[in-house]
């Protein structure tokens, strides 16, 4: 019995750490955002997929209390949302933990604490952090990049699927193009478009329910598109490596200088794209739907 029991461990083991690729399910609420389902210490949790977050897991803390194998940093997590409100986390180093089908020897997690902000399209109004956390109480979790770590990582949002690889040897169709990009100094995925007088820094997004620029920052040149359905304006830029890649975005106000960059790359990008990213060798591919696909 007993050895059968060990056969039974190591075959799990063995499993978890060789898996080379997983594919998780991508759901979307009603506010654009793409949710995962992912079980931690045998209980499903729902998290909101959010690239536009450094850290690995932003979890409740009835949920993290549960979790053995973890120390308390000393200092608090301190950030600024879209709208200038200051936030304070309490931060974790979760040890020995397996998520789904991966195991994570070590994982950066914080106190989840509501950020950003939403805008009501029909009145152009901005719904605070407090009034979002009350309309959608029970989306209280965020999987962020640090769960991507070393990781290639595809985000295919109409077929609903998120796949997670350790082959980095995969040869690419020629329908797939690069974007080169960077990465701010606290860790976040940044590119560069441009309105033809003036370069932007756009930070990958999947939490953001569309693509959105700032007002205050876009050049004089900038053309702005009011359309009727539409209490702010639009405009389109395009990426500065490939002038023939362009994506329209909502232009906002009332956003924090704080932020350190221009805009994001939200729904609308990841709509329109299957969207590769290389962790490990910092790499970005892009895939067009194609227009059939679109069309239907």
């Amino acid at each position: 019995m007993k050895k059968k029991l060990i056969i039974a461990i190591l075959a799990l083991f063995t499993a978890v750490t060789q898996a080379k690729e997983v594919e998780w399910l991508l759901n979307e609420n009603e506010l654009g955002q793409q949710i995962i389902s992912l079980k931690i210490n045998n209980e499903n949790v729902d998290f909101k997929l959010d690239t536009g977050s450094i850290t690995a897991l932003s979890l409740p803390l009835n949920i993290i209390n549960k979790i053995e194998d973890k120390v308390e940093k000393k200092d608090k997590l301190k950030f600024t949302d879209g709208l200038g409100n200051v936030h304070y986390s309490r931060q974790f180093v979760v040890h020995n933990l397996i998520i789904n089908d991966l195991f994570y020897e070590q994982l950066e997690v914080d106190e989840y604490q509501p950020w950003g902000f939403v805008v009501d399209v029909e009145s152009g109004d901005k719904i605070t952090t407090q009034q979002q956390q009350e309309i959608n109480e029970k989306q209280i979790a965020v999987a962020g990049l640090g769960l991507f770590i070393d990781k290639m990582v595809t985000f295919d949002v109409r077929s609903h699927k998120l796949t997670l690889s350790d082959d980095f040897t995969t040869q690419l169709a020629s329908d797939w193009f690069e974007i080169p990009f960077f990465t701010s100094s606290k860790g976040h995925l940044l590119v560069n478009v441009t309105d033809n007088e003036k370069n932007y820094i756009l930070a990958l997004d999947t939490g953001a329910g569309s693509n959105a620029i700032m007002s205050q920052r876009l050049s004089k040149q900038a053309e702005l598109i009011k359309k009727e359905d539409l209490p702010f304006p639009i405009t389109e830029l395009s990426f500065v490596d490939m002038p023939n890649v362009k994506e329209f975005f909502a232009v906002l106000d009332d956003i924090t200088d704080e932020m350190p960059f221009d805009g994001v790359l939200g729904y609308g990008f990841f709509y329109n794209h299957i969207v590769k990213v290389d962790f490990k060798n910092r790499k970005i591919w892009v895939k067009p739907y194609p227009e059939e696909v679109e069309n239907q």
